[in-house]
């Protein structure tokens, strides 16, 4: 998430393609992520504070 600026600065995303592009990996993470907490080994980060840090 840390690219963001970066890239949109870069590029025209008039189109929305790139922000869809994060959106998408962001949702994707974040079930990752919920996926792993929910698993047998618990993760004991707390994704939340995770992803605004990005």
């Amino acid at each position: 998430m840390a690219t963001s600026r970066k890239v949109f600065n870069r590029c025209d995303d008039s189109g929305g393609s790139i922000g869809e592009s994060y959106q998408s990996a962001l949702q994707l993470w974040l079930e990752a992520a919920a996926a792993w907490q929910a698993g047998d080994q618990p993760c004991k980060l707390d994704w939340s504070a995770e992803v605004l840090k990005r």
